[in-house]
Parts: structure tokens; C-alpha cells; sequence
């Protein structure tokens, strides 16, 4: 090998001219295989999409066909102690039971009344926040639909008309839910054509890197043996300086 550097060995430029080649094919490679399995994911990720969607929109279209009215006079809390048609007495009373419930303590799930056809329910489990020795419970809100909870926020300072009217576009936001799913299937189907055609394809420039690794592979070969033919146990130069030096 010194011989060669020595000599200015044009095997070495074309070395590191191999090795250059091969880092970039290397690099590209790589780049393929990340962008192949980014490829399964996203088509992982659409399929996953269009079964949510396709499971949830017969859901939430039964819920659209169940939905009764509430506007104007047609608002009613439908109880078993009786019925409440008045929003803001309504509302108050709703609050009430939440209050009630984060009072006690007390986990549990109760059933307060039907408002547009759905149940509204309110819902008690243990929270982490500490309450004197005891840890306070977390109240939840919500109206059950086939589709799923949709949970109404209730604040401190919520005030009873303020509480139906929540629950009111609650149940009017069912509509966007039925939008929402269609548009996540229709752009989940859009985005997967192009991922399965991507998915599998080998690296383009497969042929070229192999091509490069076996050219390096023979050529440090080459410089290897030539490197054992500089060995200085086998160099006739020094042999040759030897047999001058005991002649003299």
C-alpha cells in the first residue's frame, strides 16, 4: 500500500471515488427502505380511518333519525318526577344533580332525564384531586348516543339557560359528527390508491449499488495483495542490500 500511495497509485482515486458512490447509493437507500415503511403506516393508518368512519356513520345517522326536536316551545326535560319544559328551570336542576354528586363523593352513573330523544346522563368516579382526607370525585355530564358520549362542559360559574343551551348544540352538532366521518372515509379512500402503488417498490438503484459494493470488494482485494507483495520479509531490494553489505 505505501508503495502504491508512493507511486501515486491511480487505484486509490478510483477508491475513494467508489467509496463516494457508495455512501450516496447507501444514503438513497436508506431513504427508501424510511419511506417504505412510512408508506405501510399511512396505508395502516387510512384503512383504520375508513373502518372508524364506516362503523360510526350508520351510528350517527340513526342518532340524526331519533333526534327530536327542541327549538322553541318544543324543548322538554323528560323525567320520571315529572317533565321540564322551561329551559332555565330545566338547566338548573340538571346542575344541581352534578352538584349533588361531586358533593357526596360517591362514584356512580344515574340517568337524569331525556332531552331531544337522547338520555342525559351524569357520571361520578374517583378524580385526583384531594379534598381534605378524602380525594374528590370528577362529575361528568353527557348525552348518550349510539355514536358514542358527547360530553357537555358545566363549569363553576354555568348557569342553568346556559346549561341547556349546551346541550341543545350538542345535539345539533350530531350533523357536523355525520359530515366529519364522511369526509375522513372519502379522503382516507382518496389518499390510498397512490400509497398501494407506492408500497413494495424495490430501491431503483439496487443494481447500481451491488455493482458498486463488488467493484470496491475486488479492488481492496487487489490492493491488499499488493500491499503483501511490499512486506519487507519478502522486499529483494533489502535482500539484495544485504548480500552487497557481507560481500563488502
Amino acid at each position: 500500500m505505501a508503495k502504491a500511495l508512493a507511486s501515486g497509485d491511480a487505484r486509490l482515486m478510483h477508491k475513494a471515488g467508489l467509496e463516494a458512490d457508495l455512501a450516496r447509493l447507501e444514503r438513497l437507500a436508506a431513504a427508501h427502505y424510511d419511506d417504505q415503511f412510512a408508506v405501510k403506516r399511512a396505508i395502516d393508518r387510512a384503512e383504520r380511518e375508513i373502518a372508524g368512519a364506516e362503523r360510526q356513520i350508520p351510528l350517527i345517522e340513526a342518532d340524526i333519525a331519533s333526534r327530536q326536536p327542541t327549538k322553541g316551545d318544543a324543548f322538554v326535560l323528560r323525567r320520571d318526577k315529572g317533565d321540564v319544559s322551561e329551559r332555565e328551570k330545566a338547566g338548573s336542576w340538571l346542575l344541581s344533580q352534578v352538584r349533588l354528586a361531586a358533593k357526596n363523593g360517591e362514584a356512580g352513573i344515574w340517568n337524569l332525564g331525556r332531552i331531544g330523544g337522547f338520555a342525559v346522563m351524569c357520571e361520578a368516579g374517583q378524580g385526583r384531586r384531594m379534598r381534605g382526607e378524602k380525594r374528590a370525585v370528577d362529575v361528568t355530564l353527557f348525552v348518550e348516543a349510539r355514536s358514542g358520549r358527547i360530553e357537555i362542559a358545566v363549569e363553576d360559574d354555568t348557569k342553568g339557560l346556559g346549561l341547556t343551551s349546551r346541550l341543545e348544540h350538542a345535539l345539533l352538532r350530531i350533523d357536523d359528527a355525520l359530515r366529519d366521518a364522511i369526509r375522513m372515509r372519502e379522503e382516507a379512500q382518496h389518499r390510498l390508491p397512490s400509497y398501494r402503488a407506492r408500497l413494495g417498490l424495490p430501491f431503483a438503484e439496487q443494481a447500481m449499488l451491488d455493482e458498486k459494493r463488488a467493484e470496491l470488494k475486488a479492488l481492496e482485494d487487489d490492493l491488499a495483495a499488493t500491499a503483501t507483495d511490499e512486506d519487507p520479509a519478502h522486499d529483494d531490494t533489502e535482500d539484495r542490500e544485504k548480500e552487497e553489505e557481507m560481500a563488502a
